[in-house]
């Protein structure tokens, strides 16, 4: 009895898992293929970079596609600019995750266990939108373009942008400011020997050398 019991909990198990990991395929949504109980994580552990993982499955299966961290955690991956204009801007009652808003305007419709999230990282490092000049190398001309403002999401976009955007700007204008108009920035061989990145969920350099020789 205690067997048949024990088979019957590891059955149901099975089947609730399996029938989790066909969210996606039974929306015809393109993603990697998971596994039992890890989802996709297997495959982020084996990787050497999280989000060159999202990228390579960004030009495999697209714009838009999904997979899984673990067994019930879904993660919707978009890069579609034109895509997340229409939600976060045209159906944002029905994506906000300001749930008092989003039950006040859609009383009966409810969203479990899902994410609507942008791949920040693929918009990014995107030739089509940092293009012609390589996304990866220090081209800072290329945000002068209203596509390339439009496509940086550090801080978000729309009028649900980080309020802190602002600050930040002005507190990194005020330090160069009153850096440079005391010193001179020169090339420093130390800082190419020792730049190495944090490949996390913000790209940041562990450390980064300048060279500064104080105005006559």
């Amino acid at each position: 009895m205690f067997l048949t019991l024990v088979l019957v909990v590891i059955l149901l198990i099975l089947y609730h898992q399996n029938r989790s990991l066909r969210y996606f395929s039974s929306r015809s949504t393109p993603g990697p293929h998971p596994s039992l109980f890890f989802g996709n994580l297997r495959q982020l552990w084996k990787c050497q970079s999280i989000s060159r993982q999202l990228q390579l499955w960004t030009q495999k299966y697209g714009p838009i596609y999904g997979f899984y961290e673990g067994a019930y955690q879904r993660i919707w991956v978009v890069s579609d600019v034109n895509f997340l204009e229409d939600v976060f801007i045209r159906q944002f009652s029905l994506f906000t995750s300001r749930k008092p808003i989003a039950i006040f305007l859609n009383p009966n419709e409810k969203y479990p266990n899902d994410i609507v999230q942008a791949d920040v990282y693929s918009l990014h490092y995107s030739f089509d939108l940092w293009g012609p000049i390589d996304p990866a190398l220090f081209y800072p001309d290329r945000h002068l373009t209203q596509q390339s403002q439009s496509a940086f999401l550090t801080f978000g976009l729309g009028p649900r942008q980080c309020i802190g955007m602002r600050f930040a700007m002005l507190v990194i204008k005020l330090t160069l400011i009153r850096l440079l108009k005391e010193h001179t920035m020169v090339q420093s061989n130390k800082l190419e020997e020792n730049w190495r990145l944090n490949d996390k969920r913000v790209i940041t350099p562990q450390n980064c050398w300048i060279r500064l020789e104080k105005r006559q």
